[in-house]
């Protein structure tokens, strides 16, 4: 294994919405996007999802119809993503996502990094399967942009053959990650590799409801430099 490395713990970082009813949601990925061009450096984070509710109610816990609700947060801006968990026939015919922005005094977020030692190979990861949980650093370039998305690893794959495969998610992806023409569309996506070079990716996961510039939402083989990791 390479030298340390730090990498951002899951376990312990979280965003807060603040006013007079704060809420808290476990950080689950994140996605640093650099313009060498603007010489900017963003770092934005995804939640976990949830079921949404009518907070602090008698009655009715559950929203009706059924919604899922799930955050794309950075220093001063938020995505709500809202999605039905089932096809309504009521008069609701699109998506309730919301995009505000100005919200840096309404955002608190808590990020903690730990030390980690770079996995380079399958015997490595091999030594490691039963031991450690693995993380992973993906990164990756657009026609202008580069980004690197971080995220935990949920499920690894090993064989006697000394082959290995990744497939995890929902971690935070570009899915205009081409476009000059207009802002990022950041989305909750699933991702699978085999190997350190590239990747394929299913944006819009799990539901795959927000139409893209990609057919069936899949992209292939996007070349790109993948590190794994376990902490120290």
């Amino acid at each position: 294994m390479s030298k340390e490395e730090k990498i951002l713990d899951f376990k312990s970082s979280k965003y807060f919405w603040l006013g007079d009813s704060k809420g808290s949601f476990k950080i689950i990925a994140s996605l640093r996007i650099n313009s060498k061009k603007k010489k900017s450096n963003i770092l934005a984070f995804l939640t976990s999802g949830v079921v949404a509710g009518n907070v602090y109610s008698k009655q009715k816990l559950i929203k009706d119809p059924p919604y899922m609700f799930q955050c794309i947060v950075r220093k001063d801006e938020e995505i709500f993503l809202r999605t039905d968990l089932i096809e309504q026939k009521s008069s609701r015919k699109k998506l309730l996502d919301t995009h505000r922005n100005n919200r840096s005094r309404f955002i608190k977020i808590y990020t903690n990094y730990v030390k980690s030692n770079q996995i380079k190979n399958f015997e490595e990861i091999n030594n490691m399967f039963f031991k450690k949980n693995f993380f992973c650093k993906v990164l990756f370039q657009g026609s202008e942009l580069e980004f690197e998305m971080e995220f935990p690893v949920n499920h690894l794959n090993i064989n006697n053959n000394n082959e290995w495969q990744v497939e995890t998610g929902p971690i935070l992806f570009p899915s205009n990650i081409n476009s000059n023409k207009h802002e990022l569309k950041l989305l909750p996506s699933f991702i699978h590799f085999n190997n350190f070079n590239e990747f394929d990716i299913l944006i819009d996961f799990p539901f795959m409801k927000r139409k893209t510039e990609h057919k069936q939402n899949i992209l292939r083989k996007i070349p790109s430099l993948i590190k794994l990791f376990t902490i120290s």
